[in-house]
């Protein structure tokens, strides 16, 4: 990861999908949603979304340090949820709760407000069982040796105000303060998985810095699979690489690296790599080959006209030929 602070989740349920009818249906756009999840990804926080039906099992909020939970467009379904929301508190962890009331499906008739027969809310029940009164909404309010603030706006609202993220990421700060958990943030997010480099440079966020890498890249977002040195982002693009350096140094010297047709059966042995290839008839193929010298001899089988060049300064060889719906043989002879 290179990213912001990580460890901060935002709850979903699926009742985000039961409150979408009439007379009253919520945000269509999910408003609810995105008014707490985009501030923190625009800020370059890796959220973890957290399924509230999943809250019984052990681990679900493991890797969350600070969770953002709204009861508008969504409710818990059942009383246990708050029971495992409680108990992870307790343990440490910091809730920010941001809900003005307003929602009208927190009138249905439901088990928090015994089927109907009272006015009580869902985060009622949430706010009794952590012992959190009215004073959470202008501090954070201790509960064993985590915390909970209150928000008391809805996060549609949020999402409509142009300064809704300068409202929420106060709040958010200094609940983190609390646990001293430090907000580390930048305008990107950039993981690696093996040799593959993914990046966003957001817009709307802390800078309009761009994000310049430099090594060996293979460009998978570009058809023609170059081979780039540099690549460099501005806010609102993004990039999916594969690095050439790491795959040597780790998955061996010969390796498709990438290709536009499927590839199976790939072999490296006695200075010969075989693979086979298969794709949508129509589309053209190109195959990246990482390799440790040029190529003596390519062979294709069947016969199929393709067209190859070697780039000494990478050490890959590109192939090039028409997709066929049938498999192809693929020979590089070193």
């Amino acid at each position: 990861w290179d990213t912001g602070t990580r460890g901060i989740g935002v709850m979903v349920s699926d009742t985000l999908m039961f409150q979408r009818a009439a007379p009253t249906p919520s945000d269509a756009h999910l408003s609810n949603f995105f008014g707490l999840a985009m501030p923190m990804v625009k800020h370059g926080f890796p959220l973890e979304i957290v399924q509230m039906e999943n809250l019984l099992q052990p681990g679900v909020l493991a890797e969350c340090r600070v969770l953002l939970l709204t009861y508008e467009g969504q409710k818990p379904l059942k009383p246990e949820y708050h029971d495992a929301l409680a108990e992870w508190v307790r343990g440490g962890g910091a809730l920010l709760f941001v809900d003005d009331g307003k929602d009208p499906y927190n009138h249905v008739q439901e088990w928090w407000n015994a089927q109907g027969t009272t006015e009580a809310l869902p985060q009622d029940d949430l706010f009794a069982r952590l012992g959190v009164d009215a004073s959470a909404k202008a501090a954070p309010q201790a509960v064993g040796k985590g915390w909970v603030r209150w928000l008391d706006t809805a996060p549609s609202a949020l999402a409509r105000d142009k300064n809704g993220p300068e409202t929420l990421m106060p709040a958010l700060g200094t609940l983190c303060a609390k646990i001293d958990l430090q907000l580390h943030m930048q305008n990107y997010l950039k993981l690696r998985r093996g040799p593959y480099v993914i990046a966003s440079v957001m817009n709307e966020s802390k800078s309009d810095a761009p994000l310049r890498m430099q090594g060996r890249f293979i460009d998978l977002f570009d058809a023609k699979l170059p081979v780039i040195a540099e690549k460099t982002l501005e806010p609102d693009q993004r990039t999916l690489l594969y690095d050439l350096d790491w795959a040597k140094a780790n998955l061996g010297a010969a390796k498709v690296a990438a290709a536009a047709t499927r590839v199976r059966e790939e072999r490296f042995a006695d200075g010969k790599l075989s693979f086979t290839t298969r794709g949508p008839e129509g589309v053209h193929a190109r195959v990246r080959i990482l390799l440790p010298s040029a190529p003596a001899e390519v062979r294709v089988t069947p016969e199929t006209a393709f067209t190859q060049a070697w780039d000494a300064e990478s050490g890959t060889l590109l192939l090039e030929f028409d997709n066929r719906a049938d498999t192809l043989s693929v020979e590089v002879v070193l």
